[in-house]
């Protein structure tokens, strides 16, 4: 499979929410994209974090994982916080 698109969630407010985020790689089946509010924007404590376009190339089951060795979350002041996977 092949990554299309990404846009901004709706946790992200009304201002991004289904706004285009552009990935900083896309290639070698990885994508990484940087999702981030606007500076002094409060997001919303629940809900859609992004959404991801993606085309089959072959026939199969697709498969998508998220890496939590490369994923960061970090508060509105720049502090890491815990996520489980």
């Amino acid at each position: 499979m092949a990554v299309r698109s990404v846009s901004f969630g709706d946790v992200f407010g009304s201002t991004l929410a289904g706004t285009s985020a552009t990935p900083f790689v896309n290639e070698n089946g990885k994508m990484y994209v940087s999702l981030a509010s606007p500076e002094g924007a409060a997001p919303l404590q629940t809900g859609v974090l992004a959404y991801v376009e993606i085309e089959a190339l072959a026939d199969g089951m697709p498969s998508m994982e998220l890496d939590k060795d490369v994923v960061n979350f970090l508060t509105p002041d720049g502090k890491n916080f815990a996520m489980r996977f």
